[in-house]
């Protein structure tokens, strides 16, 4: 991200499970955020895991200045899903173009997780 190869990141993590580095680097990128060299984003979802256990999850995004838009637009896309949308590979294309990554790379992605061919 600081080299401006890729405009965003995102993590999350159930609630219950953190504070925990691995899951999300609050501290890995606290620095950069201080520094204004990223902008830091941070949702709340309400949600249900497949138990059927009501649950928050904790998204945290690192955005690039000036690619705030995909931070935003990726929170809506994560809400759309647990409302009862649910992931499909639509929503892996626009979370691929949203981290930054080319088509090239997303309809390979796309290829092996969903055994299809390019569009």
């Amino acid at each position: 991200m600081l080299a401006g190869t890729k405009p965003l990141a995102v993590f999350y993590a159930a609630a219950q499970e953190l504070p925990w580095e691995e899951l999300i680097p609050e501290e890995a990128f606290r620095q950069h955020v201080c520094e204004g060299r990223l902008l830091r984003f941070e949702y709340e979802i309400e949600s249900v895991a497949p138990s059927g256990v009501p649950l928050v999850l904790k998204y945290v995004m690192y955005a690039l200045p000036g690619e705030e838009w995909r931070a935003q637009l990726m929170a809506v896309l994560v809400r759309a899903v647990h409302a009862g949308g649910g992931w499909n590979e639509s929503c892996e294309r626009v979370e691929g173009t949203l981290l930054g990554y080319t088509e090239a790379e997303i309809n390979s992605h796309c290829m092996r997780r969903f055994k299809r061919s390019a569009p």
